[in-house]
């Protein structure tokens, strides 16, 4: 029968890898998404009175405390909901020209999973070729 120890903190140490990986990685979701402009600038916004770009430039990520919650993207914008769950609204696309409701979407379960899951691998170094 043979026995196996951990070291003392390696419990600490994974847990550390892990949540340092996915609080990078929430980071390179939020430079990904600015860089492809789905997340809708509304520059119309002035002729209401309301700063053009708010809800594009109020996304904030919330690092991970427990490997168990993960990391939060959140647009905090007080009408960032309401133009998430709107993909049916007709955004302008001047600013952003992909602009869209629903632009996380991607990356939960579309065509930039694979993006998410590579980066989430090369922070986490060598552990990420348990996770492909």
């Amino acid at each position: 029968m043979s026995h196996f120890a951990w070291y003392p903190g390696a419990r600490a140490a994974l847990e550390s890898a892990f949540g340092n990986a996915l609080n990078k990685t929430a980071e390179d979701i939020v430079l990904d998404v600015e860089a492809r402009g789905v997340v809708p600038y509304a520059e119309s916004a002035k002729k209401r009175g309301h700063e053009a770009g708010r809800l594009a430039r109020s996304v904030d990520v919330q690092p991970v405390k427990s490997t168990a919650k993960g990391a939060r993207i959140l647009w905090n914008a007080p009408f960032a909901a309401r133009a998430y769950f709107h993909p049916d609204w007709q955004f302008s696309t001047v600013v952003h020209g992909n602009a869209r409701g629903r632009w996380m979407d991607d990356y939960i379960d579309g065509e930039r999973t694979a993006f998410v899951r590579e980066r989430y691998n090369r922070h986490l170094g060598i552990l990420g070729v348990l996770f492909r």
